[in-house]
């Protein structure tokens, strides 16, 4: 499942192409990426293409209508069951995709609770500007992170502590969250056993879109509140937002994008 989620024949490529030309396009899916008619440059099959960066920004209209009007390939859901899964994107749209995080002083507060040396700061810090040298910033790193919830679980628990520490480091730290709605979420809890039993029934086609529209839509909205031409670093957690990464890379190459996997 994880594989057929990652394979070439991803929702960024449609993007991609969509941001380049206006024409009419028509698509197929494949192992061996997609493959479009009408693109203005002759191109024929997508995949190998190298994506410069976005020509124009996909900014105008809320994230649901510009997901309806996006020509994205769907093999499994109708065209009503689509609509009715954006209706429940946009009806449990977040008011705001940031999460306050007012938490400082985080290398000092460890040191004091003796869960770091004075050492171990010092070897961050030699870390961090490698990082900074390697990828030529010159200013303080843009770093967002994104993770699918606010409460709860592990990721939330340490994400305060690590904008401060990323903040201590000197970078411009901020904690993004997901949009999501139930068959999203249903199809993530099935990713998560999947990757814990590998025997486990992989996901369907219906899931595996509704994954893709999700991601496809928390793109937009973070394309709109946090351009992702300003972002240095994308850390994403888990595998609920990593079709965000996998756009971002693709319209985006400068981004350094990590990705964790906290299941076990």
């Amino acid at each position: 499942s994880m594989q057929s989620l990652l394979a070439p024949a991803t929702f960024s490529h449609r993007i991609a192409v969509t941001r380049q030309t206006s024409l009419p396009m028509t698509f197929k899916g494949g192992q061996q990426g997609l493959h479009g008619v009408g693109h203005p440059n002759g191109l024929k099959h997508i995949k190998g293409v190298k994506m410069a960066e976005p020509k124009s920004s996909l900014k105008t209209g809320s994230p649901s209508q510009l997901l309806r009007d996006l020509p994205l390939p769907l093999h499994g859901l109708s065209q009503a069951e689509k609509e009715s899964f954006i209706s429940a994107l946009s009806a449990n749209h977040r008011v705001a995709m940031d999460v306050k995080c007012q938490t400082t002083m985080c290398f000092q507060r460890f040191i004091n609770a003796e869960m770091m040396s004075e050492q171990d700061v010092q070897d961050m810090k030699t870390l961090f500007n490698s990082v900074k040298e390697k990828r030529g910033l010159k200013g303080p790193p843009r770093v967002v992170f994104v993770n699918a919830t606010e409460h709860g679980g592990g990721v939330a628990e340490m994400r305060l502590d690590t904008v401060a520490l990323m903040r201590d480091l000197g970078a411009q730290a901020k904690w993004l969250v997901i949009d999501g709605a139930d068959a999203f979420y249903k199809s993530t809890v099935h990713m998560h056993e999947g990757i814990q039993n590998p025997r486990y029934a992989p996901l369907n086609q219906k899931q595996i879109e509704y994954f893709h529209l999700t991601n496809v839509a928390n793109f937009l909205r973070l394309e709109q509140d946090h351009s992702p031409a300003d972002i240095d670093i994308l850390w994403i957690d888990d595998p609920q937002p990593i079709g965000i990464g996998l756009i971002v890379k693709t319209l985006f190459p400068q981004t350094l994008v990590i990705w964790r996997c906290h299941v076990h």
